[in-house]
Order: C-alpha cells, then structure tokens, then sequence
C-alpha cells in the first residue's frame, strides 16, 4: 500500500511542470491589444467594420469587464491580415 491516501501521478512531475510553463510562455508572449491598435493595424478601419469583424467571428477577441472593453491577441491580428482582404485599406 501507499504512504499517502493518494495514488502516484501517471505522468512525471517534472513534465507536468513542463507542459504548464510551456503553455504559460505561449499566453504571455502573444499580448493582448486593445482595439484602437488593432484599427491602426488594420489600416484605420471604420469602428462599425471592426466590430462585423468581431461579430461575424474572424476577428476572436476577449472581453473584460461587465462593459464590452474588447481585448484581441497578436496572433489573431496577424491571422486575419494573412487572409489578405483588403480590410479598409484603399
């Protein structure tokens, strides 16, 4: 029997430790940018086109707070400009 109530881990701690710093240097090093940016980015865009971007799902973003204040992330940016469409650039 076990020392302990609990079972051993399957999986080692030192990669569980590992994974978890792994994925936590994913999250940081892909800021979150606040819309006003992500207008700039996008060729200052009309405020009503970034948020059918949003809307229609091409453009993922988070929200904080109660009050809608919309945060994107880096990649998701570079994503949508990969696509290549013409975003409000003339």
């Amino acid at each position: 029997m076990y020392a302990t109530s609990q079972f051993p881990l399957a999986t080692p701690t030192h990669k569980v430790v590992e994974s978890v710093l792994k994925a936590r240097s994913a999250i940081l090093g892909d800021p979150l940018l606040d819309l006003r940016t992500v207008r700039a980015a996008l060729g200052n865009c009309s405020y009503s086109y970034l948020r059918k971007l949003i809307a229609d799902g091409s453009l993922p973003t988070f929200r904080l707070g109660r009050h809608g204040h919309h945060r994107v992330r880096q990649s998701a940016l570079q994503a949508l400009l990969k696509k290549g469409d013409n975003h409000g650039q003339s």
